[in-house]
């Protein structure tokens, strides 16, 4: 347990923060005060006023509620999730640790930010009450957007709306920007195939037999196998935004990202070839990258013989031209999964 001192009068305040802290949440009494005075639950001493427990936990998204007053406490809540209120001071807040004895609690007490005993007999003398707190279950934007936990409930929404119209802006710019580089792709992929060609076109024995074929079909090798990562990578950039925006929108209570449209399919839907199907397009054109690549693979492996015209180690021009695009293809490879950015980092209000 994370032991937590209060500042001015703020010990409900204190407990809180303590209890986020366990969870990992960084979230000062000073920023839970200017909260609640908006919504004047709280004086500027940091005082809550008695009775408004419930609603002061729900600004910080957690859970509270009453439960009825028993001795011993249950082992249940030895996790911290027990606040204990009493009349000391007019409202003073423990929060519960575990039972050393028959007669006795420790509690955290943010008088002195540190654990302490309690009698029994000290506490029913002070009429106390129990509240049992949890973090809600829509919690994880707040832990990738740490300043929604200091909002009040419309102003958290207004934020995570704006979140939200930012998350489809970019999510939909990745798929814009998907179909641009699978243009690009395509061009230099195409002009590649073009020019394999234009060689047997000509039907020079002298051209086929050069190292031209090679180099061309090493040049369509790496744009292929550059696009198929470029396709994975961009899938991945994709489903990144599409998570965000699931999240936003569980925290907002929408369902659109996730809203699919279902049909009851009969027989007459199974023989039709030309109705709707759930495909993947970018599977599709991952499957089409990887095809490309075998394409130009077989081509570079049918012209290593007749450019070598005898070993390939002693071929100087040949391993000129496989060389780098052996290289070539290894670094791409290894530079998909090299570049990770926590965007969370980046994303701001």
């Amino acid at each position: 347990m994370n032991n937590v001192k209060k500042i001015k009068q703020a010990c409900f305040l204190a407990c809180l923060e303590s209890f986020l802290l366990d969870k990992g949440i960084i979230l000062e009494q000073e920023c839970m005060i200017k909260v609640l005075l908006t919504k004047n639950l709280c004086t500027e001493e940091g005082v809550v006023f008695i009775g408004n427990e419930v609603e002061i936990c729900k600004q910080f998204n957690i859970k509270c509620k009453e439960i009825p007053y028993e001795f011993p406490i249950k082992n249940q809540y030895t996790n911290g999730s027990l606040l204990i209120v009493t009349t000391i001071h007019q409202g003073h807040c423990f929060r519960f640790d575990h039972n050393p004895e028959e007669m006795k609690i420790v509690v955290m007490d943010p008088e002195i930010g540190s654990l302490q005993y309690l009698d029994q007999s000290f506490l029913e003398n002070h009429g106390p009450k129990l509240f049992e707190i949890e973090l809600m279950q829509k919690n994880e934007v707040n832990a990738i957007f740490p300043a929604l936990a200091t909002m009040s409930s419309e102003q958290r929404n207004e934020a995570l709306g704006k979140l939200l119209e930012r998350s489809w802006g970019v999510r939909n710019f990745e798929i814009d920007l998907y179909w641009k580089r699978a243009t690009y792709f395509w061009i230099f992929i195409g002009a590649s195939f073009s020019a394999y060609l234009l060689l047997f076109a000509k039907s020079d024995n002298s051209i086929l037999q050069s190292h031209l074929p090679l180099l061309i079909s090493c040049i369509g090798f790496i744009f292929s196998i550059a696009w198929y990562c470029v396709n994975r990578g961009s899938k991945y950039w994709q489903e990144n935004w599409e998570a965000k925006i699931t999240l936003i929108e569980e925290e907002l209570d929408i369902t659109l990202n996730n809203l699919q449209f279902k049909k009851e399919k009969n027989e007459a839907d199974k023989k039709d070839f030309l109705g709707r199907r759930q495909f993947s397009v970018t599977r599709i054109n991952s499957i089409v990258s990887i095809f490309i690549c075998v394409i130009w693979a077989g081509i570079i492996i049918h012209h290593i013989p007749t450019a070598c015209f005898s070993n390939i180690y002693y071929d100087r021009k040949v391993l000129l031209i496989l060389a780098p695009t052996l290289i070539a293809s290894i670094a791409i490879l290894v530079q998909v999964d090299s570049i990770q950015k926590d965007l969370s980092h980046n994303f701001l209000l």
